[in-house]
């Protein structure tokens, strides 16, 4: 929850509180944040006092516009779910699209338009001084009117509200400690649709969240394991230098990686072919040796007569008269 004195503030989706991003404190008593707001999804407002003997006044105000207030007493909690639109029902609160129109009459309206997107909330210590009688055909002024196209909120969310359900409001009159103009703490929620929160830079995506993580993964190595991998290499390198001194006659082998070590990739198509090609030299320059020696010509000494270990390391075959 957002925390400015004693006086705490939240909002619930789902049973769960939202994750507030760039949370700001402008002074002592102001503080402001965004969430991220899905379309179609309802939320609640969450009211926390934790002060031990004053009730605190919560007074809230949607897309600009003034709604309801409630009282929350002294270490208490409370959430609410909606507008009251009579004594026993109310309307949830929806995260909804905004719908734009090229309708001049429309225009006239922006002023409105320029709230969207922001619930405030202010606090004050008051006192109760007794009961109210609801009064039923209040209008909450969230009705969900396409706004101009002018005013650039496409893409936004406004609040709107759902089909009523059974809850049951009680009513009191207070006192206020604080005076209007002087709030005991201000929260400023302002509220959008992720991708546009992410394109703003104010969260991260799920992709840049991931990428250091990855890149951690790649180099992180045990301390325990440092040295038993070293002595491995170390055993591994002597045993292929042993095998290089080894003549021809000994067989390929393929080492097998452990797994901490790189994977060797397989051949590709053009180095089977390759080696192919190298292979069939080779038996053309020992059969050619076999020939000459048969005929009785010249001497050939052989110096090196290597086929390569690894693909890539050339065949050498260097034939010099004695």
């Amino acid at each position: 929850m957002l925390d400015c004195k004693e006086a705490r503030v939240g909002i619930v989706c789902n049973g769960n509180e939202v994750e507030e991003y760039a949370v700001t404190r402008v002074d002592d008593h102001v503080v402001e944040c965004f969430i991220a707001s899905s379309a179609g999804e309802k939320f609640s407002l969450r009211f926390r006092n934790n002060l031990r003997d004053e009730y605190i006044q919560f007074k809230y105000f949607m897309d600009g516009i003034s709604l309801d207030s409630f009282v929350c007493g002294p270490d208490a909690t409370k959430d609410v779910v909606g507008v009251s639109v009579s004594k026993d029902k109310s309307r949830p609160f929806i995260f909804s699209s905004v719908e734009t129109t090229d309708d001049e009459s429309a225009h006239a309206e922006d002023t409105v338009a320029q709230a969207l997107g922001t619930i405030e909330i202010h606090c004050f210590r008051c006192v109760l001084v007794g009961d109210s009688v609801f009064q039923d055909g209040q209008s909450s002024g969230l009705e969900c009117r396409p706004i101009h196209e002018r005013s650039k909120k496409a893409g936004v969310h406004r609040i709107s509200l759902g089909q009523e359900f059974t809850s049951r409001t009680t009513r009191c009159m207070t006192r206020l400690i604080d005076s209007r103009d002087s709030p005991y703490a201000i929260y400023r929620i302002r509220y959008r649709p992720r991708a546009v929160l992410i394109a703003q830079g104010i969260i991260q995506s799920q992709e840049e969240i991931q990428e250091p993580a990855e890149e951690a993964e790649d180099y992180r190595e045990p301390a325990a394991n440092a040295g038993s991998k070293r002595n491995s290499d170390h055993a591994q390198h002597e045993h292929t230098r042993k095998k290089q001194r080894v003549g021809g006659s000994e067989s390929r082998n393929v080492k097998q990686e452990s797994m901490h070590e790189p994977t060797i990739k397989s051949e590709t198509q053009d180095q089977r072919e390759e080696l192919t090609i190298m292979k069939d030299q080779l038996l053309a320059l020992q059969r050619r040796i076999v020939e000459m020696e048969q005929r009785g010509g010249r001497q050939i000494k052989q110096e090196v007569l290597t086929l390569g270990r690894s693909l890539g390391e050339p065949i050498v075959v260097d034939l010099t008269d004695d």
